[in-house]
């Protein structure tokens, strides 16, 4: 998916797409950040390198993405899990050649931006009385700072990247409806007068 990403944003461009900051319980991370990059961690940062300099030293396509997650908190993940260390390891097991940690973002996203032409916004138009997205906010900052350095839009890009489903996607969504019917199907058999919702909830799951 980052790979056809890639393949349709414009040359010498970069592009990056945000998580969500925050994800509560019973939240899921945001639907076009997940589908291209499996990533469920919160405050997580997926960057585009299409830049002359990432094309000549580039051996395949996955090489211009990079995957910037939140740094350790050891106290946290005492409650909330231990989380893996960034580095090669980390990416390779998730499909990303660099891992790094948000605290050096933006210094490395200026250093990408030195060497674009542009960059293409990939993430969703707000409407004008909407709090402006934090990619057209940062994209817009570094415009102001590096002279020549354009902005231009590409949000229809993840969209239509999704409307075309793969043979595997395809599978994935049949065995999807599969279990779908079979919970309701439990549930319609389990339906009585005076049970609890739990129960029927229990049948469906």
């Amino acid at each position: 998916r980052r790979a056809r990403l890639l393949e349709r944003l414009p040359a010498g461009s970069i592009a990056f797409l945000f998580g969500k900051a925050s994800i509560g319980d019973n939240e899921k991370q945001d639907a076009d950040f997940f589908y291209l990059t499996g990533v469920e961690e919160e405050g997580a940062v997926v960057v585009f390198d299409k830049t002359e300099r990432r094309t000549k030293a580039a051996k395949d396509a996955r090489g211009g993405d990079i995957l910037f997650l939140k740094p350790r908190d050891p106290e946290a993940e005492r409650w909330t899990g231990e989380r893996d260390s960034a580095g090669e390891g980390t990416g390779q097991r998730i499909g990303f050649r660099y891992v790094l940690r948000t605290d050096s973002f933006a210094e490395s996203l200026k250093d990408l931006a030195l060497a674009a032409r542009e960059i293409a916004h990939i993430g969703r138009i707000a409407p004008h009385d909407k709090p402006v997205p934090q990619e057209m906010k940062i994209a817009r900052a570094l415009a102001l700072r590096i002279p020549g350095l354009t902005l231009s839009n590409h949000h229809t890009l993840i969209r239509d990247l999704r409307a075309v489903h793969t043979p595997y996607e395809i599978e994935q969504m049949r065995r999807a409806i599969a279990a779908t019917y079979e919970g309701f199907k439990a549930a319609f058999q389990t339906a009585r007068a005076g049970i609890t919702e739990d129960a029927l909830k229990n049948s469906v799951e």
